[in-house]
């Protein structure tokens, strides 16, 4: 009985720690792709300027 309930709290961290990764994984490329955007419009609109 008991390796039965180490084996579901095993599976349960590791299914927690995928889960997390992913959501992790998800917000850094949301940030990452948020701030490119910030910078190409910062780039985009200084050569409007006439550089």
């Amino acid at each position: 009985m008991m390796t039965s309930i180490a084996g579901g709290l095993n599976t349960g961290i590791w299914l927690c720690a995928v889960v997390l990764g992913a959501a992790g994984s998800a917000i850094i490329v949301t940030v990452a792709a948020s701030l490119l955007c910030a910078g190409v419009k910062c780039i985009v609109k200084h050569f409007k300027n006439g550089g």
